[in-house]
């Protein structure tokens, strides 16, 4: 007797929208007016990080008095250097001329900025094939020009250029459909931005507490080094030439002091950003899971989850980038003040290997952070749920975000050209050709307005190279976001936008299955057993 057939395979109806895994706990509910009890994750690390911010801020209220002392003592003592009315005046001529460009400098990036999202979403599989391309294409002009100047210089750039091209002509010959996935990926992220504006927003508006950190950061910094200057002595020694050469050491206890501080500044800048990564990934996220009841602000909602909920997690996985930062600049350091090739080289090669271990855990925090937004894991949890990810979708992951990546890195150049030469264009005229032409101008000061027009031009470039990476930076994270959404739970989108799920089904049965080669199912990707779909789990 032959056994029945078994029926075809269907996507059961899901009866709840909750991505979170404990109970009391989601980070994407149903009712958005619900109030859940909140379990705050890895609570212990958030009370670490503001202590340590009241540490900083003690800091520089017990050294910066002593510092405005020292800074008014020299003001009332004199200064050797002068100022000349004439000088001045030209000074202030020249700042009067360019702040209108340096306006129009600022205006220019952040509308590129926001035009970079429609672009993006317009052209994603044009902006795919041109990076790819560009890569080995700039490697091999570079390693061409170096090659003819005879610089040694063109064995590294050489062997970049095999790298890229190797890696350029695998995916055109072979793995098409993954430009095909980065394509879709790109088109619905920016969608989603378009959507949801407030990412973008929450991105900019993080450039205001990051500027705020560090110029505290700054004055505690100058203040306690000021301090401990002061207790310090001189000494003699020999350098690596064998030449005698002077050198200046502090106590212990302000070397100790200045390492926290180091410590502090890599430690609040990752936070920082890290928190505007969970928040457009709970957004995205939000959006996938419930497309038709997401509600006014997601955006809002997903940000009080990161700086309540989450926070002690984004500061534990944090931390972790920060010690390793500390690490390399110490074996930098290290290695400046080196007296033997040995020990110099020796410290290179740990430095070398130390940016990669801070590259590579860069990376696994970025994924991990995702399921600490969708999921409101716990930073151990994400990181066990992130070594699964990459255990059977390592290389998918990879690969969509190297060319999606790539793709949104283009803005930085095309940005830049076109912020900065819309200045230098409009400037030229007020800042050059007519200071040229004025013949009761000395040199000196054609000199000044020539260096307020370079100025100008170099601001505007900054700041479009700014705005698009904070712009990029809030894809990569919806891209990262909508990759493990789809890989964990594609049966939620089949639920919530079925023609969408459509086309990734449609693109993803060429290649999106289990990198060790087992076929995809429902759930997400297949292991041996299967893991529980814990994307959809009632808390």
């Amino acid at each position: 007797l032959e056994q029945p057939p078994p029926p075809p395979a269907t996507f059961p109806p899901m009866e709840h929208n909750v991505v979170g895994v404990e109970r009391g706990y989601s980070q994407v509910e149903d009712d958005p007016r619900a109030k859940p009890e909140r379990v705050y994750k890895d609570a212990e690390w958030a009370i670490i990080f503001l202590v340590h911010l009241v540490g900083v801020v003690a800091c520089a209220a017990v050294f910066a008095p002593e510092l405005m002392a020292d800074v008014s003592a020299a003001h009332a003592g004199g200064s050797d250097i002068s100022i000349s009315a004439e000088d001045r005046r030209t000074a202030g001529h020249v700042m009067r001329l360019c702040a209108p460009f340096l306006a129009m400098g600022l205006a220019a990036g952040l509308a590129w900025a926001l035009a970079w999202i429609v672009v993006i979403q317009r052209f994603a599989s044009t902006l795919i094939w041109v990076a790819l391309i560009a890569a080995p294409t700039m490697f091999g002009l570079l390693t061409l020009y170096l090659m003819l100047m005879g610089s040694g210089a063109a064995l590294f750039t050489l062997i970049t250029f095999c790298i890229t091209a190797v890696y350029a002509g695998w995916i055109i010959m072979y793995q098409r459909h993954r430009i095909e996935f980065a394509t879709l990926t790109l088109e619905t992220v920016t969608g989603v931005i378009k959507l949801y504006p407030g990412t973008v927003v929450a991105s900019f508006a993080s450039s205001l507490p990051a500027c705020v950190w560090l110029f505290a950061w700054l004055i505690a910094v100058v203040a306690c080094a000021n301090h401990y200057i002061k207790l310090g002595h001189s000494f003699t020694y020999h350098d690596k030439y064998g030449q005698e050469r002077e050198g200046y050491d502090i106590p212990a206890g302000g070397k100790l002091l200045l390492l926290f501080l180091m410590l502090s500044n890599y430690w609040t800048a990752q936070v920082i950003t890290n928190v505007v990564h969970v928040t457009v990934s709970g957004v995205v996220a939000s959006w996938y899971m419930m497309t038709d009841r997401v509600g006014s602000s997601p955006t809002v909602l997903s940000f009080k989850r990161a700086m309540t909920t989450s926070f002690g997690s984004i500061c534990l996985g944090s931390l972790l980038v920060a010690l390793i930062q500390l690490l390399r600049q110490m074996l930098e350091n290290a290695r400046r003040q080196a007296d033997n090739w040995l020990a110099m080289l020796i410290l290179c090669c740990l430095s070398c290997c130390m940016g990669w271990i801070e590259a590579l855990v860069e990376l696994f925090n970025h994924w991990a952070f995702v399921y600490v937004a969708i999921k409101g894991s716990d930073f151990k949890t994400a990181a066990r749920e992130t070594w699964q990810l990459v255990q059977h979708k390592g290389l998918t992951a990879l690969v969509n975000m190297n060319l999606t990546q790539q793709a949104c890195n283009l803005g930085f150049l095309v940005g830049a050209v076109l912020s900065g030469g819309l200045v230098a264009v409009s400037a030229r005229s007020a800042l050059i050709d007519h200071p040229a032409g004025d013949e009761a101008l000395s040199e000196d000061d054609r000199n000044n307005y020539a260096a307020g027009y370079v100025l100008t031009i170099v601001f505007s470039i900054i700041c479009a190279l700014a705005f698009t990476a904070l712009v990029s930076s809030t894809i990569t994270s919806g891209v990262t976001t909508l990759f493990v959404c789809w890989a964990e739970d594609p049966a939620a989108l089949q639920a919530r936008n079925p023609t969408l799920h459509a086309r990734f089904d449609e693109i993803t049965e060429k290649f999106l299955r289990d990198d060790m080669g087992r076929p995809p199912t429902a759930s997400g990707y297949a292991a041996q057993p299967p893991p529980p779909n814990t994307m959809a789990q009632h808390p």
